[in-house]
């Protein structure tokens, strides 16, 4: 309700208005994740598509 929030994101998906935590707040380290994209061998372009927008964003 402040307008103040915390997230995990990316340096590539950080937008407008949004800036990185200051050091020091001392937050824990996240944890690694891991990310799997999983598209059928038939899918239409649109699908692929946003598959390969997806993997790219990821680090």
């Amino acid at each position: 309700m402040s307008g103040i929030a915390v997230t995990t994101r990316t340096a590539r998906f950080l937008g407008p208005g949004m800036a990185p935590a200051p050091t020091h707040l001392d937050l824990p380290p996240l944890p690694v994740a891991e990310f799997s994209l999983r598209v059928r061998a038939n899918a239409g372009k649109p699908a692929t598509d946003l598959a390969a927008l997806l993997a790219d964003g990821l680090p």
